[in-house]
């Protein structure tokens, strides 16, 4: 028999995510906007970026049991093209899963495993932010600068063990600790509700260098068997590139 549990929430509708639905309602509801600004006339003021951005963003919106991929950044406008952003970014995650498992056999054998995983991440990003044409009602930027990373993962297992002859207990504890550098790339579309706010969605890479070790220790205590400690380290580095993700967020022009 099987029981597990595991103390989680996503939010979606029809088996997508809510970021999903989002960024597609806005690319429907483009079309409108740009005919409304087009019946305006000739006579519309020239858009003009303000100097200075507090922004927003995050990957998943449909995730509320974890803070994951959180971007705050500043972006100063040097021209209505030009601009460049530093942000920090702060991923948490934390988990528990339980579960129970027994086997009935010539003795009955009974376990109840417990693990638990932590998970920190801070990021750090400075780019040079390009827009392809600022008098659109989507405004395409793309944006390219250095990116840092340091990531901290912890996983707990925890086994018990309780039958006729044995009663014990097992711990496998695993850290490891990564540190990255390397460059990132974005591009993106910026639509304006209002003259100091819009909502972003962009999407990107990542190409870093990465070193990476990693520890685990094992122990082991059971009645009638001695006890056992094991003691493991591994180290890897390298160059990697992965995809950011799609990024949606909220900025607020001043």
């Amino acid at each position: 028999m099987y029981n597990i549990r595991i103390m989680r929430s996503n939010i979606s509708i029809g088996g997508l995510p809510i970021t999903f639905i989002i960024v597609l309602i806005l690319i429907m509801q483009a079309p409108l906007l740009q005919g409304q600004l087009a019946a305006k006339g000739s006579d519309s003021t020239r858009f003009e970026f303000k100097s200075y951005a507090l922004q927003l963003a995050m990957t998943d919106l449909g995730d509320f049991n974890s803070f994951q991929g959180s971007l705050i950044s500043i972006k100063y406008h040097f021209s209505n093209r030009w601009a460049i952003r530093i942000g920090v970014g702060f991923d948490a995650d934390a988990r528990t899963y339980q579960r129970q498992q027994s086997i009935d056999q010539m003795d009955s054998i009974y376990y109840d495993f417990e693990d638990e995983l932590n998970d920190r991440t801070l990021r750090m990003i400075s780019q040079i932010v390009y827009y392809v044409r600022p008098q659109a009602t989507l405004k395409l930027f793309t944006g390219l600068g250095p990116y840092f990373e340091y990531s901290r993962t912890r996983l707990d297992n925890k086994k018990r063990q309780l039958d006729e002859k044995y009663y014990g207990n097992v711990y496998l504890d695993r850290e490891r600790n990564r540190t990255a550098l390397g460059l990132s790339a974005v591009y993106g579309l910026e639509w304006f509700f209002s003259r100091q706010m819009s909502l972003t969605a962009e999407y990107g890479f990542r190409l870093y260098y990465f070193e990476e070790d990693e520890s685990s220790r094992l122990k082991r205590y059971y009645t009638n068997i001695d006890d056992y400690v094991e003691y493991t380290e591994n180290a890897s580095q390298g160059w990697r590139m992965n995809d950011i993700g799609l990024l949606v967020g909220l900025s607020l022009y001043f």
